[in-house]
């Protein structure tokens, strides 16, 4: 099931992103199809479905990222608000197979029921090293 994964072949660099973040354990990207420019996705490197698959250490390890990755969105692209959103199973809306959080910047009047698109790679990439310059 991994290597059909998308998220995993993300990771893997199977498929080309616009990396924000990579440690050994986790990847974090833009979404491709954003809720606004800079809506970020942090993902375990390791397959789990769920977050009833991480262990302690991992939820752990992904919630202090959570926060720097947030702190880099909110830098780089100057919003209202930050929305951070996780789910579990089809009934909740998980769409993707694989644990991740979603890390949304939020402007007073928007839609999260439309999305956005980035006008070339280069300006998703550029963000992309944005966020990451100002994590922490």
């Amino acid at each position: 099931m991994a290597d059909q994964c998308v998220f995993c072949m993300i990771a893997g660099g199977k498929i080309p992103s616009a990396k924000v973040y990579e440690d050994s354990q986790f990847f974090a990207f833009l979404d491709i199809n954003p809720v606004n420019k800079g809506h970020t996705l942090l993902i375990t490197k390791r397959h789990a479905a769920t977050l009833f698959e991480l262990n302690q250490q991992e939820l752990q390890n992904m919630g202090i990222l959570i926060q720097s990755i947030a702190k880099g969105v909110y830098r780089a692209t100057k919003p209202e608000g930050i929305k951070i959103e996780q789910r579990n199973g089809r009934a909740a809306g998980q769409v993707v197979d694989h644990v991740h959080f979603h890390i949304v910047p939020r402007y007073n009047g928007d839609s999260e029921h439309k999305t956005t698109k980035y006008s070339s790679p280069q300006e998703a990439e550029q963000l992309a090293r944005a966020i990451a310059n100002n994590l922490h």
